[in-house]
Protein backbone atom coordinates (compact mmCIF):
# COMPACT_ATOMS: atom_id res chain seq x y z
CA UNK A 1 0.00 0.00 0.00
CA UNK A 2 0.68 3.56 -0.20
CA UNK A 3 2.29 5.24 2.54
CA UNK A 4 -0.88 5.88 5.12
CA UNK A 5 0.87 9.12 6.33
CA UNK A 6 1.32 10.81 2.55
CA UNK A 7 -2.51 9.50 2.32
CA UNK A 8 -3.63 11.34 5.09
CA UNK A 9 -1.78 14.27 4.98
CA UNK A 10 -3.20 14.84 1.20
CA UNK A 11 -6.37 14.49 2.90
CA UNK A 12 -6.31 16.85 5.74
CA UNK A 13 -4.64 19.53 3.03
CA UNK A 14 -7.91 19.47 0.62
CA UNK A 15 -10.08 20.02 3.39
CA UNK A 16 -8.31 22.47 5.03
CA UNK A 17 -8.64 24.29 1.59
CA UNK A 18 -12.05 23.49 0.91
CA UNK A 19 -12.73 25.16 3.90
CA UNK A 20 -10.87 28.39 3.11
CA UNK A 21 -12.66 28.36 0.24
CA UNK A 22 -15.63 28.21 2.11
CA UNK A 23 -14.36 31.47 3.83
CA UNK A 24 -13.31 33.18 0.68
CA UNK A 25 -16.72 32.49 -0.92
CA UNK A 26 -18.42 34.66 2.23
CA UNK A 27 -15.46 37.05 2.34
CA UNK A 28 -15.93 37.73 -1.41
CA UNK A 29 -19.61 37.75 -1.67
CA UNK A 30 -19.47 41.52 -2.49
CA UNK A 31 -17.49 41.24 -5.48
CA UNK A 32 -18.41 39.35 -8.42
CA UNK A 33 -15.37 38.79 -9.99
CA UNK A 34 -13.79 37.78 -6.91
CA UNK A 35 -16.56 35.53 -5.53
CA UNK A 36 -16.61 33.49 -8.74
CA UNK A 37 -12.83 32.71 -8.31
CA UNK A 38 -13.76 31.89 -4.64
CA UNK A 39 -16.18 29.08 -5.88
CA UNK A 40 -14.14 27.66 -8.28
CA UNK A 41 -11.43 27.12 -6.09
CA UNK A 42 -14.11 25.45 -3.77
CA UNK A 43 -15.33 23.29 -6.35
CA UNK A 44 -12.10 22.36 -7.34
CA UNK A 45 -10.73 21.19 -4.48
CA UNK A 46 -14.26 19.78 -3.26
CA UNK A 47 -13.80 17.52 -7.11
CA UNK A 48 -9.80 16.45 -5.95
CA UNK A 49 -10.84 15.30 -3.12
CA UNK A 50 -14.13 13.42 -3.98
CA UNK A 51 -11.40 12.09 -7.50
CA UNK A 52 -9.12 10.99 -4.60
CA UNK A 53 -10.96 9.60 -1.64
CA UNK A 54 -14.01 8.04 -3.92
CA UNK A 55 -13.00 6.87 -7.48
CA UNK A 56 -9.47 5.89 -6.38
CA UNK A 57 -9.18 4.90 -3.15
CA UNK A 58 -6.59 6.79 -2.12
CA UNK A 59 -4.46 5.62 -4.40
CA UNK A 60 -3.08 7.25 -7.45
CA UNK A 61 -0.19 4.79 -8.17
CA UNK A 62 -3.16 2.01 -9.16
CA UNK A 63 -4.34 4.91 -11.28
CA UNK A 64 -1.53 5.37 -13.27
CA UNK A 65 -0.56 1.45 -12.96
CA UNK A 66 -4.18 1.33 -15.35
CA UNK A 67 -3.63 3.16 -17.93
CA UNK A 68 0.16 1.31 -18.63
CA UNK A 69 -1.35 -2.34 -18.04
CA UNK A 70 -3.89 -0.93 -20.79
CA UNK A 71 -1.13 0.12 -23.20
CA UNK A 72 -1.54 3.41 -23.57
CA UNK A 73 1.33 5.42 -20.81
CA UNK A 74 4.70 3.80 -19.93
CA UNK A 75 5.65 4.38 -16.61
CA UNK A 76 9.53 4.78 -16.26
CA UNK A 77 12.01 4.86 -12.56
CA UNK A 78 14.07 7.34 -11.43
CA UNK A 79 16.97 7.52 -8.85
CA UNK A 80 15.31 6.57 -5.23
CA UNK A 81 15.92 9.65 -3.70
CA UNK A 82 16.87 11.57 -6.92
CA UNK A 83 20.51 11.86 -5.81
CA UNK A 84 22.56 12.95 -8.36
CA UNK A 85 24.71 10.38 -10.11
CA UNK A 86 27.64 12.85 -11.49
CA UNK A 87 28.77 13.70 -8.01
CA UNK A 88 27.75 10.69 -6.40
CA UNK A 89 29.75 8.18 -8.47
CA UNK A 90 32.67 9.01 -6.22
CA UNK A 91 31.48 5.96 -4.53
CA UNK A 92 30.08 4.16 -6.95
CA UNK A 93 28.18 1.71 -4.80
CA UNK A 94 25.55 4.66 -3.93
CA UNK A 95 24.64 5.21 -7.43
CA UNK A 96 24.12 1.72 -7.66
CA UNK A 97 21.96 1.85 -4.15
CA UNK A 98 20.07 4.50 -6.07
CA UNK A 99 19.26 2.93 -9.11
CA UNK A 100 18.27 -0.35 -7.34
CA UNK A 101 16.17 1.29 -4.63
CA UNK A 102 14.38 2.69 -7.73
CA UNK A 103 13.69 -0.17 -9.72
CA UNK A 104 12.93 -1.96 -6.54
CA UNK A 105 10.42 0.40 -5.44
CA UNK A 106 9.00 0.59 -8.89
CA UNK A 107 8.44 -3.20 -9.33
CA UNK A 108 6.44 -3.20 -5.76
CA UNK A 109 4.22 -1.00 -7.19
CA UNK A 110 3.63 -1.88 -10.65
CA UNK A 111 4.25 -5.13 -10.37
CA UNK A 112 7.43 -5.59 -13.29
CA UNK A 113 10.73 -3.96 -13.96
CA UNK A 114 10.63 -0.59 -15.34
CA UNK A 115 12.45 -0.48 -19.24
CA UNK A 116 13.53 3.37 -18.70
CA UNK A 117 14.92 5.49 -15.93
CA UNK A 118 14.62 9.01 -15.44
CA UNK A 119 18.13 10.18 -14.77
CA UNK A 120 18.12 12.48 -11.99
CA UNK A 121 18.57 15.72 -13.56
CA UNK A 122 19.37 14.17 -16.34
CA UNK A 123 22.51 13.41 -15.16
CA UNK A 124 24.64 11.17 -16.74
CA UNK A 125 28.22 9.17 -16.98
CA UNK A 126 29.10 6.40 -18.34
CA UNK A 127 30.14 5.23 -14.88
CA UNK A 128 26.58 4.29 -14.10
CA UNK A 129 25.88 2.11 -17.64
CA UNK A 130 26.98 -1.19 -15.84
CA UNK A 131 24.68 -0.73 -12.88
CA UNK A 132 21.64 0.57 -15.01
CA UNK A 133 22.09 -2.51 -17.27
CA UNK A 134 22.18 -4.84 -14.29
CA UNK A 135 19.12 -4.01 -12.95
CA UNK A 136 17.78 -4.38 -16.60
CA UNK A 137 16.83 -0.86 -17.52
CA UNK A 138 16.84 -0.09 -21.22
CA UNK A 139 17.07 3.22 -21.72
CA UNK A 140 17.83 6.63 -20.15
CA UNK A 141 16.75 10.17 -21.53
CA UNK A 142 19.63 12.60 -21.48
CA UNK A 143 19.65 16.60 -21.96
CA UNK A 144 20.45 17.66 -25.52
CA UNK A 145 24.40 18.01 -25.57
CA UNK A 146 24.48 14.36 -24.35
CA UNK A 147 23.84 13.38 -27.46
CA UNK A 148 24.89 15.74 -29.94
CA UNK A 149 28.53 15.85 -27.95
CA UNK A 150 28.73 12.01 -28.14
CA UNK A 151 31.59 10.03 -29.44
CA UNK A 152 31.44 9.20 -32.47
CA UNK A 153 29.00 12.27 -33.66
CA UNK A 154 25.50 11.00 -33.97
CA UNK A 155 24.20 10.60 -37.10
CA UNK A 156 20.88 12.28 -36.64
CA UNK A 157 21.46 14.35 -33.64
CA UNK A 158 18.91 13.90 -31.08
CA UNK A 159 16.13 12.70 -33.45
CA UNK A 160 16.95 8.65 -33.56
CA UNK A 161 18.53 7.78 -30.09
CA UNK A 162 22.31 6.16 -29.72
CA UNK A 163 23.10 3.41 -27.68
CA UNK A 164 26.58 3.39 -25.41
CA UNK A 165 28.83 0.75 -25.72
CA UNK A 166 27.47 -1.13 -22.35
CA UNK A 167 24.26 -1.04 -24.34
CA UNK A 168 22.20 1.28 -22.72
CA UNK A 169 19.93 3.30 -25.59
CA UNK A 170 19.95 6.90 -25.02
CA UNK A 171 17.63 9.43 -25.91
CA UNK A 172 18.14 13.15 -25.82
CA UNK A 173 15.53 16.04 -25.59
CA UNK A 174 14.39 18.03 -28.44
CA UNK A 175 15.73 21.76 -28.49
CA UNK A 176 12.74 23.32 -30.27
CA UNK A 177 9.70 21.83 -28.40
CA UNK A 178 11.49 22.42 -25.08
CA UNK A 179 11.99 25.93 -25.79
CA UNK A 180 8.42 26.66 -26.79
CA UNK A 181 7.67 25.11 -23.17
CA UNK A 182 10.33 26.14 -21.11
CA UNK A 183 11.48 29.65 -22.12
CA UNK A 184 10.99 32.51 -19.66
CA UNK A 185 10.88 34.66 -22.47
CA UNK A 186 8.57 33.35 -25.17
CA UNK A 187 7.24 30.26 -23.40
CA UNK A 188 3.70 29.11 -23.29
CA UNK A 189 3.53 29.63 -19.22
CA UNK A 190 4.52 33.53 -19.71
CA UNK A 191 0.80 34.04 -21.78
CA UNK A 192 -0.45 37.03 -19.65
CA UNK A 193 -4.16 34.96 -19.17
CA UNK A 194 -2.34 32.85 -17.25
CA UNK A 195 -2.44 32.52 -13.23
CA UNK A 196 0.35 34.78 -11.35
CA UNK A 197 1.69 32.17 -9.61
CA UNK A 198 3.24 34.48 -6.99
CA UNK A 199 0.34 36.44 -6.32
CA UNK A 200 -1.28 34.23 -2.99
CA UNK A 201 -4.02 34.89 -0.21
CA UNK A 202 -1.46 33.49 2.15
CA UNK A 203 0.70 36.62 1.46
CA UNK A 204 -2.23 39.23 0.41
CA UNK A 205 -4.88 38.11 2.99
CA UNK A 206 -5.02 39.83 7.00
CA UNK A 207 -2.70 37.71 8.64
CA UNK A 208 -5.40 36.88 11.71
CA UNK A 209 -7.67 35.80 8.99
CA UNK A 210 -5.06 34.04 6.49
CA UNK A 211 -2.64 32.48 9.89
CA UNK A 212 -4.81 29.59 10.32
CA UNK A 213 -4.01 28.52 6.94
CA UNK A 214 -0.34 29.07 6.50
CA UNK A 215 2.73 27.61 8.47
CA UNK A 216 2.34 26.31 11.78
CA UNK A 217 5.28 28.74 12.57
CA UNK A 218 3.33 31.65 11.39
CA UNK A 219 5.33 32.07 8.74
CA UNK A 220 3.23 33.72 5.39
CA UNK A 221 2.91 30.50 3.06
CA UNK A 222 1.22 30.22 -0.53
CA UNK A 223 -2.34 28.49 -0.19
CA UNK A 224 -2.98 28.20 -3.62
CA UNK A 225 -5.57 30.33 -3.62
CA UNK A 226 -4.72 32.92 -6.34
CA UNK A 227 -6.54 35.47 -7.81
CA UNK A 228 -4.80 37.28 -9.90
CA UNK A 229 -3.31 36.18 -14.07
CA UNK A 230 0.05 37.74 -15.12
CA UNK A 231 -1.47 40.46 -16.49
CA UNK A 232 2.12 41.89 -18.27
CA UNK A 233 6.21 41.78 -18.10
CA UNK A 234 6.67 44.99 -16.62
CA UNK A 235 5.85 43.62 -12.83
CA UNK A 236 2.90 46.29 -12.31
CA UNK A 237 -0.63 45.96 -11.37
CA UNK A 238 -2.09 42.60 -12.08
CA UNK A 239 -5.87 42.17 -13.25
CA UNK A 240 -8.20 39.12 -11.82
CA UNK A 241 -7.59 35.90 -13.15
CA UNK A 242 -10.37 34.74 -15.72
CA UNK A 243 -10.81 31.04 -16.33
CA UNK A 244 -11.89 30.80 -19.55
CA UNK A 245 -9.45 33.20 -21.21
CA UNK A 246 -6.91 30.91 -19.58
CA UNK A 247 -8.56 27.99 -21.15
CA UNK A 248 -8.55 29.93 -24.40
CA UNK A 249 -5.11 30.58 -24.59
CA UNK A 250 -3.87 26.87 -23.65
CA UNK A 251 -6.21 25.95 -26.71
CA UNK A 252 -4.56 27.91 -28.66
CA UNK A 253 -1.06 26.97 -27.69
CA UNK A 254 -2.05 23.16 -27.88
CA UNK A 255 -2.80 24.16 -31.65
CA UNK A 256 0.48 25.94 -32.52
CA UNK A 257 2.50 23.50 -30.44
CA UNK A 258 0.76 20.96 -33.21
CA UNK A 259 1.26 22.97 -35.95
CA UNK A 260 5.14 23.10 -35.01
CA UNK A 261 5.61 19.51 -34.62
CA UNK A 262 3.82 18.88 -37.77
CA UNK A 263 6.34 21.40 -39.88
CA UNK A 264 9.48 19.93 -37.83
CA UNK A 265 8.55 16.22 -38.67
CA UNK A 266 7.95 17.18 -42.04
CA UNK A 267 11.06 18.73 -42.95
CA UNK A 268 13.11 15.65 -40.70
CA UNK A 269 12.17 12.20 -42.33
CA UNK A 270 13.85 12.65 -45.47
CA UNK A 271 16.95 13.63 -43.99
CA UNK A 272 16.90 9.99 -41.77
CA UNK A 273 17.03 6.36 -42.06
CA UNK A 274 13.93 5.87 -39.39
CA UNK A 275 11.03 7.96 -38.71
CA UNK A 276 12.39 11.04 -36.97
CA UNK A 277 11.66 10.73 -32.93
CA UNK A 278 10.94 14.22 -30.98
CA UNK A 279 11.51 13.72 -27.25
CA UNK A 280 9.60 16.45 -25.42
CA UNK A 281 10.76 16.00 -21.34
CA UNK A 282 9.48 18.19 -18.99
CA UNK A 283 9.11 18.58 -15.21
CA UNK A 284 5.96 17.03 -13.65
CA UNK A 285 5.94 19.77 -11.44
CA UNK A 286 5.81 23.16 -14.22
CA UNK A 287 2.03 21.24 -14.89
CA UNK A 288 0.04 22.99 -12.56
CA UNK A 289 2.52 23.86 -10.09
CA UNK A 290 4.14 26.66 -11.65
CA UNK A 291 2.07 26.48 -15.10
CA UNK A 292 -1.59 26.17 -13.57
CA UNK A 293 -3.00 25.77 -16.37
CA UNK A 294 -0.46 23.18 -18.14
CA UNK A 295 -2.74 19.73 -17.11
CA UNK A 296 -5.41 21.63 -19.32
CA UNK A 297 -2.86 22.15 -22.15
CA UNK A 298 -1.66 18.40 -22.29
CA UNK A 299 -5.37 17.51 -22.26
CA UNK A 300 -6.09 19.92 -25.44
CA UNK A 301 -2.78 18.92 -27.12
CA UNK A 302 -3.03 14.91 -26.77
CA UNK A 303 -7.08 15.31 -28.04
CA UNK A 304 -5.78 17.83 -30.98
CA UNK A 305 -3.44 15.16 -32.05
CA UNK A 306 -6.19 12.13 -32.02
CA UNK A 307 -8.65 13.91 -34.12
CA UNK A 308 -6.80 16.44 -35.92
CA UNK A 309 -4.71 15.69 -38.95
CA UNK A 310 -1.04 15.42 -38.43
CA UNK A 311 1.92 13.43 -39.76
CA UNK A 312 2.92 12.21 -36.67
CA UNK A 313 1.61 9.60 -33.80
CA UNK A 314 2.68 9.21 -30.45
CA UNK A 315 5.11 6.79 -29.14
CA UNK A 316 6.85 5.61 -26.18
CA UNK A 317 10.39 5.23 -26.11
CA UNK A 318 9.84 1.19 -25.61
CA UNK A 319 7.62 1.09 -28.60
CA UNK A 320 10.30 2.95 -30.73
CA UNK A 321 12.77 0.56 -29.74
CA UNK A 322 10.73 -2.43 -30.27
CA UNK A 323 10.25 -0.94 -33.79
CA UNK A 324 13.45 0.41 -34.86
CA UNK A 325 15.99 -1.83 -33.41
CA UNK A 326 18.85 -0.67 -35.63
CA UNK A 327 20.51 2.49 -33.25
CA UNK A 328 23.77 3.49 -34.00
CA UNK A 329 26.98 3.35 -31.26
CA UNK A 330 27.83 6.32 -29.63
CA UNK A 331 29.36 6.95 -26.12
CA UNK A 332 27.42 9.91 -24.75
CA UNK A 333 28.69 12.84 -23.31
CA UNK A 334 28.19 14.04 -19.55
CA UNK A 335 25.64 16.08 -18.97
CA UNK A 336 23.02 17.47 -17.41
CA UNK A 337 20.21 19.85 -17.89
CA UNK A 338 21.43 22.07 -15.45
CA UNK A 339 22.06 26.15 -15.66
CA UNK A 340 25.47 25.40 -18.68
CA UNK A 341 24.65 21.93 -19.26
CA UNK A 342 26.71 20.13 -16.74
CA UNK A 343 27.22 20.30 -12.41
CA UNK A 344 27.52 23.71 -11.12
CA UNK A 345 23.97 23.92 -9.83
CA UNK A 346 24.81 21.05 -7.46
CA UNK A 347 28.66 21.75 -6.51
CA UNK A 348 29.74 25.43 -5.97
CA UNK A 349 30.80 27.58 -3.44
CA UNK A 350 27.02 27.59 -1.84
CA UNK A 351 26.58 24.44 -1.38
CA UNK A 352 29.60 22.50 -1.63
CA UNK A 353 30.42 21.90 2.02
CA UNK A 354 27.66 19.36 1.64
CA UNK A 355 29.46 17.07 -0.38
CA UNK A 356 32.22 15.91 2.07
CA UNK A 357 29.46 14.59 4.88
CA UNK A 358 27.66 12.47 1.64
CA UNK A 359 30.80 11.12 0.56
CA UNK A 360 31.85 10.19 3.67
CA UNK A 361 28.51 8.68 4.61
CA UNK A 362 28.60 6.78 1.71
CA UNK A 363 31.99 5.86 2.27
CA UNK A 364 30.77 4.22 6.36
CA UNK A 365 27.40 3.05 4.99
CA UNK A 366 29.62 0.34 2.98
CA UNK A 367 31.85 -0.07 6.22
CA UNK A 368 28.36 -0.95 7.85
CA UNK A 369 27.55 -3.52 5.31
CA UNK A 370 30.53 -5.17 5.52
CA UNK A 371 31.21 -5.40 9.00
CA UNK A 372 27.35 -6.77 9.44
CA UNK A 373 26.45 -9.19 7.09
CA UNK A 374 23.43 -11.19 7.74
CA UNK A 375 22.52 -8.68 10.90
CA UNK A 376 19.17 -9.53 11.66
CA UNK A 377 16.73 -7.48 14.87
CA UNK A 378 17.51 -4.51 15.90
CA UNK A 379 21.18 -4.14 14.30
CA UNK A 380 19.63 -4.65 10.95
CA UNK A 381 16.53 -2.17 11.54
CA UNK A 382 18.93 0.33 12.19
CA UNK A 383 20.94 -0.77 9.31
CA UNK A 384 18.23 -0.27 7.46
CA UNK A 385 16.83 3.22 9.03
CA UNK A 386 20.85 4.25 8.31
CA UNK A 387 20.47 3.61 4.48
CA UNK A 388 17.06 5.20 4.40
CA UNK A 389 18.86 8.26 5.86
CA UNK A 390 21.43 8.47 3.83
CA UNK A 391 19.51 7.85 1.07
CA UNK A 392 17.40 11.02 1.82
CA UNK A 393 20.39 13.48 2.75
CA UNK A 394 21.64 12.84 -1.17
CA UNK A 395 18.69 14.11 -2.89
CA UNK A 396 19.73 16.69 -5.56
CA UNK A 397 16.54 18.83 -4.31
CA UNK A 398 18.56 20.42 -1.07
CA UNK A 399 21.62 21.60 -3.08
CA UNK A 400 19.30 22.97 -5.54
CA UNK A 401 17.33 24.85 -3.34
CA UNK A 402 20.15 26.18 -2.14
CA UNK A 403 22.06 27.23 -5.07
CA UNK A 404 18.70 29.12 -6.22
CA UNK A 405 18.40 30.37 -2.64
CA UNK A 406 15.03 29.67 -1.78
CA UNK A 407 14.11 28.50 1.32
CA UNK A 408 17.86 27.53 1.96
CA UNK A 409 17.65 26.93 5.64
CA UNK A 410 15.09 24.42 5.03
CA UNK A 411 17.37 22.25 2.50
CA UNK A 412 20.54 23.01 4.84
CA UNK A 413 18.62 21.83 7.95
CA UNK A 414 16.98 18.74 6.04
CA UNK A 415 20.91 17.74 4.66
CA UNK A 416 21.82 18.22 8.46
CA UNK A 417 19.13 16.41 9.89
CA UNK A 418 19.65 12.95 7.91
CA UNK A 419 23.38 13.23 7.73
CA UNK A 420 23.32 13.51 11.42
CA UNK A 421 20.89 10.74 11.99
CA UNK A 422 22.74 8.53 10.17
CA UNK A 423 25.63 9.44 11.92
CA UNK A 424 24.25 8.28 14.91
CA UNK A 425 23.10 5.52 13.88
CA UNK A 426 26.66 4.39 12.40
CA UNK A 427 28.13 4.78 15.87
CA UNK A 428 25.67 2.92 17.76
CA UNK A 429 25.33 0.20 15.29
CA UNK A 430 29.52 -0.04 15.61
CA UNK A 431 28.71 0.36 19.30
CA UNK A 432 26.45 -2.26 19.52
CA UNK A 433 24.55 -0.07 21.35
CA UNK A 434 21.36 1.03 19.78
CA UNK A 435 19.23 3.16 21.71
CA UNK A 436 15.74 2.19 20.77
CA UNK A 437 13.38 4.95 21.25
CA UNK A 438 15.47 6.84 18.79
CA UNK A 439 14.91 4.32 16.00
CA UNK A 440 11.64 4.34 16.76
CA UNK A 441 11.47 8.17 16.35
CA UNK A 442 13.18 8.44 13.17
CA UNK A 443 11.20 5.18 11.80
CA UNK A 444 8.08 7.01 12.09
CA UNK A 445 9.59 10.57 10.75
CA UNK A 446 11.08 8.94 7.94
CA UNK A 447 9.32 5.82 6.20
CA UNK A 448 9.07 7.14 3.00
CA UNK A 449 11.33 4.32 1.46
CA UNK A 450 9.70 1.26 3.75
CA UNK A 451 11.87 -1.04 2.07
CA UNK A 452 13.85 -3.62 3.52
CA UNK A 453 17.95 -2.54 2.13
CA UNK A 454 18.93 -6.17 2.69
CA UNK A 455 20.05 -7.18 -1.15
CA UNK A 456 21.28 -3.55 -1.04
CA UNK A 457 23.40 -3.81 2.05
CA UNK A 458 24.34 -7.92 1.03
CA UNK A 459 25.62 -6.01 -2.74
CA UNK A 460 27.60 -3.42 -0.83
CA UNK A 461 29.20 -6.31 1.45
CA UNK A 462 29.86 -8.10 -1.78
CA UNK A 463 31.63 -5.33 -3.38
CA UNK A 464 33.83 -4.53 -0.16
CA UNK A 465 34.87 -7.99 -0.27
CA UNK A 466 35.31 -8.17 -3.72
CA UNK A 467 37.37 -4.91 -3.60
CA UNK A 468 39.42 -6.07 -0.94
CA UNK A 469 40.09 -9.69 -2.96
CA UNK A 470 41.18 -7.37 -5.54
CA UNK A 471 43.67 -5.16 -3.00
CA UNK A 472 44.64 -8.25 -1.57
CA UNK A 473 45.81 -9.71 -4.85
CA UNK A 474 47.21 -5.86 -5.70
CA UNK A 475 49.19 -6.24 -2.78
CA UNK A 476 51.02 -9.43 -3.17
CA UNK A 477 51.63 -8.86 -6.60
CA UNK A 478 53.44 -5.81 -5.68
CA UNK A 479 55.15 -7.75 -2.69
CA UNK A 480 56.27 -10.80 -5.32
CA UNK A 481 57.16 -7.92 -7.70
CA UNK A 482 59.79 -6.44 -4.88
CA UNK A 483 61.13 -9.53 -3.68
CA UNK A 484 62.05 -10.10 -7.49
CA UNK A 485 63.38 -6.33 -7.24
CA UNK A 486 65.57 -7.17 -4.20
CA UNK A 487 67.00 -10.82 -6.00
CA UNK A 488 68.16 -8.84 -8.54
CA UNK A 489 69.59 -5.79 -6.69
CA UNK A 490 71.56 -8.89 -4.40
CA UNK A 491 72.80 -10.61 -6.71
CA UNK A 492 73.51 -7.15 -9.01
CA UNK A 493 75.23 -6.35 -5.69
CA UNK A 494 77.54 -10.17 -5.49
CA UNK A 495 78.51 -9.19 -9.00
CA UNK A 496 79.86 -6.01 -8.11
CA UNK A 497 81.66 -7.10 -5.24
CA UNK A 498 83.20 -9.97 -7.24
CA UNK A 499 84.18 -7.21 -9.57
CA UNK A 500 85.81 -5.04 -7.63
CA UNK A 501 87.78 -7.52 -5.62
CA UNK A 502 88.97 -9.01 -9.09
CA UNK A 503 90.33 -5.14 -9.94
CA UNK A 504 91.22 -3.95 -6.86
CA UNK A 505 93.58 -7.54 -7.03
CA UNK A 506 94.66 -6.52 -10.80
CA UNK A 507 95.73 -3.00 -9.60
CA UNK A 508 97.63 -4.76 -6.44
CA UNK A 509 99.81 -6.82 -9.03
CA UNK A 510 100.80 -3.97 -10.88
CA UNK A 511 101.65 -1.90 -8.16
CA UNK A 512 103.86 -4.29 -6.86
CA UNK A 513 105.80 -5.16 -10.54
CA UNK A 514 105.61 -0.91 -10.15
CA UNK A 515 107.43 -1.27 -7.21
CA UNK A 516 109.93 -4.06 -8.33
CA UNK A 517 110.67 -2.27 -11.19
CA UNK A 518 111.31 0.92 -9.93
CA UNK A 519 114.28 -0.63 -6.87
CA UNK A 520 115.43 -2.55 -9.69
CA UNK A 521 115.73 0.68 -11.63
CA UNK A 522 116.96 2.60 -9.33
CA UNK A 523 119.46 0.14 -7.90
CA UNK A 524 120.53 -0.41 -11.54
CA UNK A 525 121.19 3.27 -12.22
CA UNK A 526 123.07 3.44 -8.57
CA UNK A 527 125.36 0.96 -9.79
CA UNK A 528 126.25 2.64 -13.25
CA UNK A 529 126.17 5.58 -11.51
CA UNK A 530 128.80 4.60 -8.98
CA UNK A 531 130.79 3.27 -11.13
CA UNK A 532 131.17 6.43 -13.30
CA UNK A 533 131.96 8.35 -10.74
CA UNK A 534 135.04 6.11 -9.64
CA UNK A 535 135.89 5.89 -13.21
CA UNK A 536 136.30 9.86 -12.95
CA UNK A 537 137.92 10.21 -9.76
CA UNK A 538 140.85 7.90 -10.66
CA UNK A 539 141.32 9.90 -13.71
CA UNK A 540 141.24 12.93 -11.90
CA UNK A 541 143.28 12.41 -8.71
CA UNK A 542 146.31 11.92 -10.09
CA UNK A 543 145.39 15.75 -11.69
CA UNK A 544 144.52 17.61 -8.34
CA UNK A 545 143.99 16.20 -4.72
CA UNK A 546 141.33 18.98 -4.18
CA UNK A 547 138.99 18.55 -6.59
CA UNK A 548 139.45 14.82 -6.18
CA UNK A 549 138.33 15.71 -2.66
CA UNK A 550 135.17 17.60 -4.02
CA UNK A 551 134.12 15.00 -6.09
CA UNK A 552 134.04 12.41 -4.17
CA UNK A 553 131.61 14.06 -1.60
CA UNK A 554 129.56 15.22 -4.41
CA UNK A 555 129.28 10.93 -4.96
CA UNK A 556 128.19 10.34 -2.16
CA UNK A 557 125.71 12.73 -1.58
CA UNK A 558 123.77 11.51 -4.99
CA UNK A 559 123.91 7.85 -4.01
CA UNK A 560 121.96 9.13 -1.09
CA UNK A 561 119.81 11.01 -3.33
CA UNK A 562 119.07 8.32 -5.28
CA UNK A 563 118.64 6.10 -2.09
CA UNK A 564 116.26 8.43 -0.56
CA UNK A 565 114.37 8.63 -4.56
CA UNK A 566 113.81 4.46 -4.41
CA UNK A 567 112.68 4.95 -0.78
CA UNK A 568 109.98 7.79 -1.47
CA UNK A 569 109.10 5.12 -4.55
CA UNK A 570 108.08 2.06 -2.54
CA UNK A 571 106.13 3.81 0.66
CA UNK A 572 103.82 5.53 -2.05
CA UNK A 573 103.24 2.47 -3.98
CA UNK A 574 102.63 0.98 -0.23
CA UNK A 575 100.40 3.53 0.29
CA UNK A 576 98.31 2.64 -3.04
CA UNK A 577 98.15 -0.61 -1.66
CA UNK A 578 96.76 -0.10 1.32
Amino acid sequence: MFPVILQKRYIKYLKKHIELAEKEIVRTKFDHRLNSLAQYYYDRYSSDLHIYQDIYKCNLIDAFKHFQDIGVLEIITCGATHGYFPILYLQEQTVKAQIAVGVQTYEKYFGKKPNGIWLPECGYIPEADKYLKEFGIKYIITETHGILYANPTPLYGTFAPIVSPDGIIAFGRDIESSRQVWSSINGYPGDFNYREFYRDIGYDADYDYIKPYIASNGARVHTGIKYHRITGKDGGEKDLYNVQWAKDSAERQAGHFLDSRTKQIQNLAPLTANPPIVLCPYDAELYGHWWYEGPYWLYILFKKIYYDECNFELITPSEYIDKYPEIQQCQPCRSSWGANGYSEVWLNPSNDYAHRHLHIAGDRMCELAWLFKGATGIQEEALNQAARELLLAQSSDWLFIITNGTMVDYAKKRIKDHIGRFTKLYEQIKANKIDKKFLKEIEEKNNVLSENFKAQLDDIAKFVDSGLEIQAREVNTKFNEIIENVQVISSAEEALKADIAEKVASISGDINTLKTDITNSMSSNSTLLAGKLEEILSDLSAKDDNLFASLSKLSTEAQNLIQAQQSASISKADEVLA
